[in-house]
């Protein structure tokens, strides 16, 4: 009985970062999720073929829709807020993002904040700032595209 009594609260410390932890891995795969669908859906809109200004036009078409996929995903139950999702044109070459150059690169950033924890503060573990998942897409012609990172 003794040994339960001094027991019980390293059970109870594993049970709270076991939900805590778990919870996070939840809420990274879900602005993962989001993120990816985001980069994907503003990669196809981008131009199969033409030059590099027919790039730069589709870019704000391509951010519109990235932000509006992004928009409709969830996370931690609630519709992600738009403003907290960052897209930029660019190009991928040699596994980086560049946006110096108009190819038909799209990298979208989401960020979700704050991430609050339910037992971790009992621990005296604090929230977290944020949390946030970078998705890659690039539009590969003949109307696909893929995600590269």
């Amino acid at each position: 009985m003794i040994l339960f009594a001094l027991m019980l609260p390293v059970l109870l410390g594993f049970f709270a970062l076991t939900v805590d932890l778990a919870r996070l891995y939840l809420l990274k795969v879900e602005l993962q999720n989001a993120a990816d669908a985001a980069a994907l859906a503003g990669a196809q809109l981008y131009p199969d073929q033409g030059s590099c200004t027919a790039a730069q036009v589709s870019c704000t078409a391509a951010q519109d829709e990235a932000r509006n996929v992004a928009g409709q995903n969830a996370v931690n139950g609630e519709l992600i807020i738009t403003t907290n999702v960052y897209v930029d044109c660019g190009s991928w070459s040699n596994a980086s993002f560049s946006t110096a150059s108009c190819d038909r690169a799209i990298r979208v950033t989401i960020k979700y904040e704050p991430v609050q924890f339910f037992f971790a503060p009992v621990l005296g573990i604090d929230d977290r700032d944020s949390l946030q998942a970078i998705a890659i897409a690039v539009n590969t012609g003949l109307s696909s595209s893929i995600l590269v990172k």
